[in-house]
């Protein structure tokens, strides 16, 4: 058996759509029909991710959600994880209280949502992933101490206030963070990046690391493009193309079905 992990935007779902192109979806349902393990690995929820595996055919399907932090089954069963404590959403608020632009929020390992005031960007997020709770800290809703975060977004209103934005030595030593976007930035646990929740994914399926193939476009993808057999997207940064072992077509020209087809040679 093989594991075979995508990215999400940019790479399966081009800019603009919701639902996943039809060859995108025959392509992975062969994988699927064939016995292969198939991920999708986002910066989303679980409940962002399953709308997608939700079209493929039944088998063997998985999601990473936010970067690498947490990996569950199908039915929503948790893997395996690695989580924040709620304070470091806190700290950021703190570390940036006075910088104007920016939209701080975070993910919850329950497919929740923490903002402070209503913002177009966690209106967003929390319609398009199917979140399935919401506390706002500026009505005074406080979600208890043991809550467990996923990751803490860094929203920006332009690329100009995301660019400005700086961290402290200590902030770079505590936390994995990552550009998913030209407007986001994205706190993660330390060492966890994509890759850290494939590897979980495939110690838990045992498969070799040899099996594994990983799709992506953003930098966000880079560790697990690097750490397996990458594929990277035509449309992808070029850190992602340097690091994959195979550059296929834009993600707008079918470039994941052209890649499993002609590429892999797998369906």
């Amino acid at each position: 058996m093989k594991l075979f992990a995508f990215d999400v935007d940019q790479t399966i779902l081009p800019t603009g759509l919701t639902t996943l192109p039809l060859k995108e979806q025959e392509a992975l349902s062969s994988l699927l029909s064939k016995g292969e393990a198939v991920a999708i690995a986002s910066g989303r929820n679980f409940m962002g991710i399953k709308q997608y595996l939700d079209v493929l055919t039944p088998g063997k399907r998985y999601a990473v959600s936010s970067n690498g932090s947490g990996v569950f089954n199908y039915e929503g069963q948790c893997i395996g994880e690695k989580t924040l404590p709620l304070s470091t959403l806190y700290h950021f608020y703190e570390e940036f209280k006075g910088k104007e632009g920016l939209v701080i929020y975070a993910y919850t390992d329950r497919d929740g949502l923490i903002q402070k005031g209503p913002h177009h960007y966690t209106e967003w997020e929390y319609n398009l992933n199917h979140m399935v709770s919401r506390f706002d800290l500026a009505k005074g809703e406080i979600p208890p101490t043991s809550t467990k975060l996923f990751k803490v977004m860094i929203a920006s209103d332009s690329v100009d206030i995301s660019n400005s934005v700086r961290f402290s030595d200590e902030d770079k030593e505590n936390y994995s963070i990552v550009r998913s976007d030209p407007l986001y930035l994205e706190v993660m646990p330390k060492g966890v990046d994509k890759a850290t929740g494939v590897e979980m994914l495939r110690s838990y399926l045992k498969i070799s690391p040899q099996d594994v193939y990983c799709f992506g476009d953003a930098d966000n993808d880079l560790g697990m493009i690097s750490s397996f057999n990458g594929v990277a997207m035509g449309n992808a940064t070029n850190n992602c193309k340097k690091a994959a072992k195979f550059i296929t077509k834009d993600c707008k020209d079918d470039g994941v079905y052209y890649a499993l087809k002609t590429l892999l040679k797998v369906i």
